[in-house]
Protein backbone atom coordinates (compact mmCIF):
# COMPACT_ATOMS: atom_id res chain seq x y z
CA UNK A 1 0.00 0.00 0.00
CA UNK A 2 3.13 2.38 0.81
CA UNK A 3 3.55 3.12 -3.32
CA UNK A 4 -0.05 3.60 -3.86
CA UNK A 5 0.02 6.25 -0.84
CA UNK A 6 3.23 7.78 -2.55
CA UNK A 7 2.11 7.69 -5.88
CA UNK A 8 -1.16 9.07 -5.11
CA UNK A 9 -0.16 11.45 -2.92
CA UNK A 10 1.99 13.23 -5.67
CA UNK A 11 -0.48 13.00 -8.54
CA UNK A 12 -3.02 14.58 -6.16
CA UNK A 13 -0.80 17.37 -5.17
CA UNK A 14 0.46 17.93 -8.70
CA UNK A 15 -2.83 18.17 -10.05
CA UNK A 16 -4.15 20.70 -7.51
CA UNK A 17 -0.67 22.63 -7.96
CA UNK A 18 -2.00 22.97 -11.56
CA UNK A 19 -5.65 23.87 -10.76
CA UNK A 20 -4.16 26.57 -9.02
CA UNK A 21 -1.64 27.85 -12.03
CA UNK A 22 -4.57 27.84 -13.82
CA UNK A 23 -7.44 29.55 -10.90
CA UNK A 24 -4.48 32.27 -9.97
CA UNK A 25 -3.36 33.05 -13.89
CA UNK A 26 -6.99 33.51 -14.60
CA UNK A 27 -8.44 35.53 -11.56
CA UNK A 28 -5.94 37.92 -10.07
CA UNK A 29 -5.88 38.51 -6.64
CA UNK A 30 -3.65 39.38 -3.68
CA UNK A 31 -0.61 37.21 -2.68
CA UNK A 32 -2.34 36.80 0.87
CA UNK A 33 -5.85 35.49 -0.32
CA UNK A 34 -3.06 32.90 -2.48
CA UNK A 35 -1.50 31.96 0.65
CA UNK A 36 -4.69 31.92 2.55
CA UNK A 37 -6.16 28.94 -0.18
CA UNK A 38 -3.35 27.18 -0.60
CA UNK A 39 -3.26 26.91 3.48
CA UNK A 40 -6.44 26.05 3.83
CA UNK A 41 -5.97 23.21 0.80
CA UNK A 42 -3.11 22.03 2.79
CA UNK A 43 -5.00 21.16 5.79
CA UNK A 44 -7.77 19.63 4.13
CA UNK A 45 -5.46 17.39 1.57
CA UNK A 46 -3.74 16.64 5.07
CA UNK A 47 -7.15 15.56 6.82
CA UNK A 48 -8.13 13.66 3.59
CA UNK A 49 -5.03 10.97 4.66
CA UNK A 50 -7.66 9.96 7.60
CA UNK A 51 -9.56 8.42 4.42
CA UNK A 52 -7.74 8.24 1.53
CA UNK A 53 -4.32 6.49 1.07
CA UNK A 54 -2.45 9.52 0.36
CA UNK A 55 1.06 10.81 1.53
CA UNK A 56 -0.24 14.18 1.90
CA UNK A 57 3.02 15.62 2.43
CA UNK A 58 4.19 14.52 -0.74
CA UNK A 59 1.16 16.27 -2.09
CA UNK A 60 1.78 19.30 -0.37
CA UNK A 61 5.39 19.37 -2.00
CA UNK A 62 3.79 18.90 -4.88
CA UNK A 63 1.65 21.68 -5.19
CA UNK A 64 4.66 24.03 -4.44
CA UNK A 65 6.82 22.29 -7.44
CA UNK A 66 3.82 22.39 -9.39
CA UNK A 67 2.89 25.76 -8.58
CA UNK A 68 7.16 26.76 -9.10
CA UNK A 69 7.19 25.43 -12.55
CA UNK A 70 4.09 27.30 -14.13
CA UNK A 71 3.86 30.32 -12.10
CA UNK A 72 7.71 31.29 -10.95
CA UNK A 73 6.58 34.76 -10.20
CA UNK A 74 3.38 34.16 -8.45
CA UNK A 75 5.55 30.94 -6.47
CA UNK A 76 8.29 33.47 -5.46
CA UNK A 77 5.39 36.17 -4.19
CA UNK A 78 3.95 33.44 -2.39
CA UNK A 79 7.05 31.95 -0.93
CA UNK A 80 7.73 35.51 0.39
CA UNK A 81 4.57 35.31 2.22
CA UNK A 82 5.00 32.09 3.63
CA UNK A 83 8.26 32.85 5.28
CA UNK A 84 6.39 35.50 7.32
CA UNK A 85 4.48 32.76 8.41
CA UNK A 86 7.26 30.58 8.93
CA UNK A 87 8.85 32.68 11.54
CA UNK A 88 5.82 32.30 14.26
CA UNK A 89 4.81 28.54 13.01
CA UNK A 90 8.10 27.69 13.76
CA UNK A 91 8.38 28.63 17.15
CA UNK A 92 5.06 26.96 17.69
CA UNK A 93 6.75 23.80 15.99
CA UNK A 94 9.08 23.63 18.31
CA UNK A 95 7.46 24.34 21.52
CA UNK A 96 5.17 21.82 20.42
CA UNK A 97 8.08 19.31 19.59
CA UNK A 98 9.57 20.06 22.89
CA UNK A 99 6.33 19.26 25.06
CA UNK A 100 6.46 15.81 23.62
CA UNK A 101 9.28 14.97 24.98
CA UNK A 102 9.67 12.47 27.51
CA UNK A 103 11.95 13.58 30.20
CA UNK A 104 11.45 10.76 32.21
CA UNK A 105 12.62 8.82 29.44
CA UNK A 106 16.03 10.83 29.16
CA UNK A 107 17.69 8.97 32.26
CA UNK A 108 21.04 9.22 33.10
CA UNK A 109 21.86 10.13 29.17
CA UNK A 110 21.28 14.06 29.95
CA UNK A 111 24.62 14.84 30.14
CA UNK A 112 25.74 13.27 26.95
CA UNK A 113 22.94 15.09 25.36
CA UNK A 114 24.03 18.32 26.55
CA UNK A 115 27.56 17.84 25.55
CA UNK A 116 25.95 16.86 21.94
CA UNK A 117 24.08 19.92 21.62
CA UNK A 118 27.07 22.20 22.93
Amino acid sequence: MVPLEIILGIFLGALIGFLFSLLFRKFHTRDTMKVLLMLSVAFIFHKAEDFLPVATLLGVMAIGFMLREKLPVAADRISGKMERIWVVAEVFLFVLVGACVNINAVGDSWLMGLLIIV
